[in-house]
């Protein structure tokens, strides 16, 4: 039965306070939450909003072979993507508000995907946050039998948890950015001229600051593809990226060479990439941990101008 006391209260907002500065714990938020709301299946994602694809996600009470064809095959296809991306930040709704039973039920994603898990068709969902082109939120899943008995009372539970929730948000990008930002400073680049970008294993773009989006958004450098993917404009450039991603798969191998982005005849970038990881403290993103965790990649690119020509010295006479 769910059990929305004031002492698993309690206990919820402590976690998601010490997942604020420790992504890790957010499993233990999860799992706690599954408790108070009657042993339901959770998932706390981030969604690109162009795209509408799940970028990642941390998740509670989901069986892993269902977790593994939701990353290789159906992250694209819950319909529900495109409603989440409108739903106003902070608030609380039942799925059937996203998208109608019926409508979902035509779909392949609830037939193939849904129903063979017990048809979780009910639960609810809440934006945490949105910004830079992608969203944050939390859901639930409960099977259709358990919806006039955990639905209500779940959805209720989450607003009342939305304050704490987008409190932690806030305090983990920001510290999270602040560690980036150190990053690229250790890397011998300037982070308040350069655009930094942090890339999944596959080459998803997962995060941006101001410059990297506007980079994202002119389309002259990099460009992010139908699948979220960042690439590069100039084949050379995208080899080398494609290089570092490689190369950060490899436990042996973690430094990768600098190489550069012409822009202009006037004007190039020098790019630099670091590898990162859950256990590098607070990430602006969400980052799932144990077996679905993903190395990222940090690409930072800072303009610089190109080299002037040298020109001979002329005799001065006179």
């Amino acid at each position: 039965m769910p059990s929305d006391t004031d002492s698993n209260f309690d206990l919820l907002t402590s976690l998601a306070n010490a997942a604020a500065l420790d992504q890790r714990k957010w499993a233990w938020f999860l799992q706690a939450l599954s408790d108070a709301a009657g042993g339901i299946k959770l998932h706390l994602f981030s969604q690109d909003q162009t795209t509408r694809s799940v970028l990642s996600h941390i998740t509670h009470g989901y069986d892993s072979k269902y977790l593994d064809s939701f990353e290789t095959y159906y992250r694209t296809m819950d319909v529900r993507s495109s409603r989440i991306a409108r739903l106003p930040v902070g608030r609380a709704v039942i799925n059937r508000d996203v998208l109608s039973d019926e409508e979902m039920m035509r779909t392949e994603f609830y037939a193939e995907w849904l129903r063979p898990q017990e048809d979780i068709l009910g639960g609810g969902v809440m934006v945490l946050e949105r910004g830079a082109g992608r969203l944050t939120a939390i859901g639930g899943s409960i099977r259709r039998c358990d919806r006039s008995r955990l639905e209500a009372p779940f959805v209720r539970l989450l607003q009342r948890l939305a304050p704490a929730l987008q409190n932690a948000m806030t305090v983990s990008r920001t510290l999270g950015e602040l560690a980036l930002e150190n990053r690229v400073l250790r890397d011998s680049l300037d982070p308040e001229i350069s655009a930094i970008l942090a890339l999944d294993r596959n080459g998803r773009l997962h995060y941006t600051n101001s410059r990297g989006e506007k980079l994202c958004r002119e389309g002259r450098v990099v460009q992010v593809n139908w699948n979220a993917q960042l690439r590069f404009v100039e084949p050379q450039a995208q080899a080398a990226l494609a290089r570092a991603l490689h190369d950060n798969r490899l436990p042996e191998i973690r430094v990768s060479p600098p190489f550069f982005m012409p822009e202009s005849p006037r004007m190039q970038y020098i790019c630099r990439t670091t590898p990162l990881g859950p256990d590098d403290g607070p990430l602006p993103w969400i980052a799932p941990a144990g077996r679905l965790a993903s190395d990222f990649l940090l690409l930072a690119l800072a303009p610089m101008a190109r080299p002037t020509p040298r020109v001979s010295r002329q005799p001065i006479i006179g």
